[in-house]
């Protein structure tokens, strides 16, 4: 398994380095497309760290590395995401809400 999710990443890394959207459509097929290699990288490190078994194969200097990364990219990740939703445009005016109402109601 180990060396097939290598190969899969490999890929997944080559794939992205060959990117070059063209257009907006492109550009969100590409973003899609990144999200999910991200997603699936993320589900496969969450069924590492809750698996004691495969955990404890790390040393504890490579588990720090482990965290010192995950902090490092983590918050770069989540400013990415706050500035990029801090620049949606809101469904509706603001004085069109109504308290206790979604944009959808």
């Amino acid at each position: 398994m180990s060396q097939d999710w290598v190969m899969i990443k490999t890929r997944q890394l080559d794939k992205i380095k060959s990117l070059s959207p063209k257009d907006r459509l492109d550009m969100v097929e590409a973003i899609a497309l990144m999200d999910q290699y991200i997603l699936s990288s993320c589900q496969g490190w969450a069924q590492w760290i809750y698996n004691p078994i495969v955990i404890n194969r790390f040393k504890e200097e490579e588990l720090k590395e482990f965290y010192k990364k995950f902090k490092e990219f983590t918050m770069k990740f989540l400013e990415f995401d706050l500035n990029a939703t801090k620049k949606l445009k809101p469904l509706q005016k603001d004085e069109d809400k109504k308290p206790g109402t979604t944009p959808y109601a």
